[in-house]
């Protein structure tokens, strides 16, 4: 007779309800489906119980007639659970009748709030299209580094990420900082900034913003973790997912490794400095105005 209730009603009682409030439509509709696995849960296991008084005689009948009662009595509690109500005041009250369509995070300082965010929108072009196109797209793999902005999460620790790989919709909670965040002409230049443009590290320019972001991450970090000073191993192996074509990494580096490394090790002396230069043919000096240099010295 329940199961007749059940089913008659979901099938012959209209759901929609013109006065109903939002979402009551949904609520009755999960009710009625619920109401009815609940009484199949309950059905199943009273079949399994006759069937494990019934069946002492056949080897195992028994044994697996009682687990898999105990399994759907498991189910029902589980199911009856999940119906329980959440009280108005919880926090989760809001996310349990539909989930929030708000995008929230900082920006360079400021706060941004996004509705209904296309899903498969990366962060890389979302900033490409608000202007700040110091963010690049080079690799779109993640491999480049051209991309990198800074982000700092719940836990407060600054992290390089790239931003052609996260997603538009997973930066909800975090604080995201840019290379224009850093610093720029009018605002003035930060000292990593300063770093790079005294060490010569840019040339043509297309990856010096996800190495000044990158390298600014690497600082705010150890400064949230009490470190005092960073290695120059520390810097070098924590750069190594940014790509230069043109320096060949070394005045990035160098420039780097002066300014921030405790044990700064770039004052090695260039290789025609270590030996003269010599012909490949007759293995004599090469004669030319940098060994006469080296000589005289």
């Amino acid at each position: 007779m329940k199961a007749g209730k059940i089913f008659s009603k979901s099938l012959s009682e209209p759901l929609l309800d013109p006065a109903a409030p939002p979402g009551a439509t949904r609520r009755r509709r999960l009710q009625l489906t619920r109401g009815a696995h609940e009484f199949l849960l309950v059905s199943a296991g009273l079949g399994l119980g006759w069937l494990a008084a019934v069946c002492q005689d056949i080897p195992h009948a028994r044994s697996v007639a009682v687990f898999a009662a105990a399994v759907l009595a498991a189910l029902l509690a589980r199911q009856r659970w999940s119906r329980r109500a959440i009280a108005p005041s919880h926090p989760l009250a809001r996310l349990a009748d539909a989930p929030s369509r708000e995008l929230v995070f900082s920006l360079n300082g400021r706060e941004r709030r996004l509705v209904d965010p296309p899903p498969s929108l990366t962060l890389a072009e979302w900033l490409r299209s608000e202007g700040l196109t110091g963010t690049k797209i080079g690799c779109a793999e993640g491999g480049c580094g051209a991309c990198t902005v800074i982000a700092v999460g719940s836990d407060g620790h600054p992290r390089a990420i790239n931003a052609c790989l996260r997603l538009l919709c997973g930066c909800d909670g975090l604080a995201l900082t840019t290379v224009e965040g850093l610093g720029s002409q009018g605002a003035g230049y930060s000292q990593v900034m300063e770093a790079i443009a005294e060490g010569q590290g840019s040339q043509c320019g297309f990856c010096t913003p996800g190495w000044v972001t990158a390298m600014s991450a690497l600082l705010g970090g150890a400064a949230a973790r009490g470190a005092a000073h960073l290695t120059a191993k520390e810097i070098e192996e924590s750069l190594d997912g940014n790509l230069c074509r043109c320096t060949g990494y070394r005045p990035i580096l160098q420039a780097f490794k002066r300014a921030f490394a405790h044990d700064d090790s770039s004052g090695i002396a260039d290789l025609e400095t270590c030996a003269p230069c010599h012909d490949v043919a007759t293995g004599k000096p090469c004669g030319r105005r940098c060994d006469a240099a080296l000589q005289a010295s």
